[in-house]
C-alpha cells in the first residue's frame, strides 16, 4: 500500500513537472521574434483591411495564426488567437475605450497623477488642448489618458490589424463620449519601414499646419534573449522544488507530522513568464524584434526631435536604457517605467 505522504509526495512532483513544462513552453512561444500570420474570418474584412481570408489551405502549414473577426455578441472587432498545438482557447481580444480599465485610467479625478500626462506637460498645459503626436500608437492606451487630460492627440500606428482595432475603437467612443473622442485622431502610415515623414506631413497639414507641441513615443522593449527568458521561466519553478524537497523529508519521517497539517501557499508571484494580455497581442501582431532595430529607433527619434516643438516624452521600462542611446535631459520615474524627456531646440547628446 502506497502512503499517504508518499502519494502526495508523486503528486507534487507529477504537477511540478506540468508547470515546469508550461512555463517553458510559454517562455519560448513568446520569445520566437517574429509575428504571427493574420487571416480575415470573411471576404469584407478581407477586402476592407487587405488580409487573406482564414481556410483549411491557408492555415493548414501554420502552428498557430491569428484572426480578424467581429464579435457576434456586440459586433466589436477582435483578433482571435488559434494554437493548433493548445486544447485551450483564449478570449479573443479588441480595443474598448468606452468600458474597461483604459477607460477607469481616464477619470478626471486621477487622470493628473499618470506618469504620461505629467510627462506630456500636466494637466495644467493640457488646459490649452497641446497638440500631441503619438508616434507609436499600440493599443492607444496611453493616448487615451492624453485626451482625458485634455490633450489633443494624434495617434500614428503601420501595423494595419492594429490600426483597425483603434479606428473600431474609436469609432464606438465616439458614440458615448463625442467630445472625448474629437480629441484623438487616428492617422495612416503612409511611408516606409522606417520612414513615417509623409504621414507626419500630412498630419501637420490636416492641423493647418501646426507642428505639435509634445511627440510622445512607447516603443516595444524586450529584455533577455531566447536563452535567458527559458532560463528564467524555468527558474520561477524553483520554489516548487524546494517544497518537494521538504514533502522528501516529510514523507521519510511521517510520524514527526502526525499531527500537523500545513497549507503552504504556492508562490504564483513568481510565475510571471507568460506576459499581461495586452503586451502578448503587442508581440504576436508585431514581433518580439520590434523594438530590437536601433537604426529605426534612431530615425524614430531624430523625427520627433525635428517636429516637437516643447519636448518629446519617452516612455521606457525603469531598466531599460535610453532609445538609441540619446542621453535624455530630464528623466520622470515609476516603479516599473520612467519617461526620458528632451526640450528641443538643446542639443541631444547621442551615446
Amino acid at each position: 500500500m502506497i502512503s499517504n505522504h508518499s502519494r502526495y509526495m508523486h503528486t507534487t512532483v507529477f504537477y511540478l513537472v506540468v508547470i515546469m513544462m508550461k512555463f517553458s513552453v510559454r517562455a519560448l512561444s513568446t520569445a520566437t521574434g517574429y509575428a504571427a500570420r493574420v487571416f480575415a474570418k470573411d471576404a469584407a474584412l478581407s477586402a476592407s483591411h487587405a488580409l487573406p481570408v482564414v481556410s483549411g489551405d491557408t492555415t493548414s502549414a501554420l502552428a498557430s495564426y491569428m484572426v480578424l473577426e467581429r464579435c457576434d455578441v456586440n459586433g466589436h472587432l477582435q483578433v482571435a488567437w488559434h494554437d493548433v498545438a493548445s486544447k485551450n482557447t483564449e478570449r479573443p481580444f479588441s480595443i474598448d475605450f468606452v468600458d474597461s480599465k483604459v477607460a477607469r485610467r481616464g477619470d478626471a479625478a486621477g487622470v493628473g497623477s499618470e506618469l504620461v500626462v505629467k510627462a506630456v506637460g500636466g494637466v495644467k498645459k493640457a488646459a490649452s488642448s497641446p497638440l500631441v503626436f503619438d508616434l507609436t500608437a499600440g493599443l492607444g492606451r496611453d493616448a487615451f489618458v492624453m485626451a482625458s487630460a485634455g490633450f489633443h492627440v494624434c495617434m500614428f500606428e503601420r501595423n494595419a490589424v492594429l490600426h483597425a482595432l483603434l479606428e473600431d475603437a474609436l469609432e464606438r467612443l465616439g458614440r458615448v463620449q463625442p467630445a472625448l473622442a474629437l480629441r484623438l485622431q487616428l492617422c495612416r502610415w503612409s511611408g516606409s519601414d522606417g520612414d513615417n515623414n509623409d504621414s507626419y506631413a500630412n498630419a501637420i497639414s490636416a492641423f493647418g499646419g501646426t507642428p505639435p507641441d509634445v511627440c510622445y513615443l512607447d516603443p516595444m522593449y524586450q529584455k533577455g534573449s531566447v536563452g535567458k527568458r527559458y532560463l528564467r521561466a524555468c527558474s520561477c519553478c524553483l520554489p516548487l522544488l524546494y517544497l518537494t524537497y521538504i514533502h522528501l523529508l516529510m514523507s521519510t519521517h511521517p510520524h514527526k507530522h502526525t499531527h500537523t497539517r500545513t497549507h503552504t501557499r504556492t508562490p504564483l508571484n513568481s510565475f510571471r513568464a507568460a506576459v499581461k494580455k495586452e503586451t502578448q497581442v503587442l508581440h504576436r501582431l508585431l514581433g518580439e524584434s520590434e523594438g530590437d532595430d536601433e537604426d529605426n529607433s534612431r530615425r524614430l527619434l531624430e523625427a520627433a526631435l525635428a517636429m516637437a516643438v516643447h519636448r518629446v516624452a519617452i516612455k521606457r521600462p525603469s531598466d531599460a536604457p535610453p532609445l538609441a542611446g540619446a542621453v535624455p535631459h530630464e528623466v520622470l520615474t515609476k516603479t516599473s517605467h520612467r519617461c526620458d524627456l528632451f526640450f528641443p531646440p538643446r542639443p541631444v547628446l547621442w551615446g
